[in-house]
């Protein structure tokens, strides 16, 4: 179990080939980003390994492993208070892309194994998603190692993935007639009147000194630190691609950032110019992105947390399950006492968040973990993490 950014960035490229191997590609990308600045404001990272037989886990570096030396990956993380911490764990990701690497007939497993490894390393509240394989073994119930804990799942829907076609209009097909007719119909409106060019690779034409201009002219501003963060990663980490629209004077009217791996593309952010609400550069740009996916062979195009835009209703909804550990103790008892404030948006922690969103839900049945009778003893690599 790693602790930190730090014991965690070197894995990055180890783990983001071990997650093509899994059948989930792009799980693992970009954790340069995730794991610093706003978006891990309050957390503190946790990788957990689950590393093959002849492994030295005492000294093992990344660069010394094959990806097939892996047999699952888990990322989680403490929310935090300053230097006081909470002990709930919970994943950083609610759409359970980033959370659960492995094989899919295996995933239930791993996650049962990753929340006993943070309980035993003293969470008192730990919660992870993943997204069930076909063959998972749902019948396989939760083991734990203390009399006091117990455990309560739900499964949910979750629709970010679309499946792109051969062509634009094969994939324009799977909409419904209003979506189709809006973008084709914006998109010629804009090519004619005042004129666009695509661009499939912005990276090198997006500099630093711009970031300030592009963001303070776009339609909803972000924080500089943030802006630039976003756009810094899709121009320089590995596998990451920025997209942009421009017009012919060669301003920017559009842009999109995120990255690829295999025949999965996911999208992360998009900026949009403001003055031209009535252009619709949302439509238009979806339509050049969609044309240019199915030309480079994507099969399958993940936004990102999901999208209000009415393509979304095409959508492929996906199981999601929550699982969940907790310790009969007074502080578990007190963060469910104010899990509601997550939904009241007064969460003290900042924003929203997963873990205080599914034990506020009511949708929660807890019930008392099996029990291991056989003696457990803790693994060396655990004591990395001390509590």
């Amino acid at each position: 179990m790693l602790e930190g950014t730090k014991a965690i960035l070197p894995w990055a490229g180890l783990l983001e080939e071990f997650a093509s191997l899994c059948g989930q590609p792009g799980a693992m990308h970009w954790l340069g980003y995730f794991l610093e600045g706003k978006v891990a404001q309050h957390k503190q990272p946790y990788l957990v390994l689950d590393l093959g037989p002849g492994v030295d886990r005492k000294t093992v570096q990344p660069e010394q492993l094959e990806p097939h030396q892996l047999c699952s990956v888990v990322l989680m993380a403490e929310y935090r208070l300053g230097l006081f911490r909470t002990r709930a764990f919970l994943v950083s990701d609610g759409t359970a892309l980033r959370t659960v690497v492995a094989p899919a007939d295996q995933r239930r497993a791993v996650a049962i194994r990753a929340l006993n490894c943070a309980m035993e390393c003293g969470a008192h509240l730990a919660q992870l998603a993943y997204m069930p394989g076909e063959e998972e073994d749902e019948a396989l119930q939760p083991i734990g190692f203390r009399h006091n804990m117990e455990w309560a799942e739900r499964t949910r829907i979750f629709g970010a993935h679309l499946p792109v076609q051969a062509t634009l209009e094969e994939t324009l097909a799977q909409f419904g007639k209003s979506t189709r007719v809006n973008m084709r119909y914006y998109r010629r409106r804009l090519e004619a009147s005042p004129g666009c060019e695509f661009v499939a690779d912005a990276r090198a034409l997006i500099q630093p000194e711009m970031y300030s201009q592009l963001n303070r002219g776009s339609l909803n501003e972000l924080p500089e630190e943030e802006f630039a963060r976003r756009m810094d990663a899709a121009r320089l980490l590995p596998g990451g691609y920025l997209v942009g629209l421009r017009s012919p004077e060669g301003q920017w009217l559009s842009l999109v950032g995120g990255w690829r791996q295999d025949d999965t593309s996911v999208v992360y952010f998009q900026v949009n110019s403001s003055g031209y609400e009535k252009a619709s550069l949302g439509t238009v740009m979806r339509s050049y992105l969609l044309e240019h996916e199915a030309s480079l062979g994507t099969r399958d195009l993940v936004f990102y947390g999901g999208t209000n835009h009415s393509m979304g209703h095409s959508f492929i909804d996906r199981p999601v399950q929550d699982i969940l550990f907790r310790r009969r103790s007074l502080r578990s008892r007190f963060m469910e006492w104010v899990a509601p404030m997550s939904l009241a948006g007064k969460n003290p922690f900042g924003r929203t968040n997963f873990l205080g969103e599914a034990i506020a839900s009511g949708e929660l049945r807890w019930q008392p973990l099996l029990m291991n009778r056989r003696k457990t003893v803790r693994p060396r690599a655990h004591r990395r993490v001390m509590f």
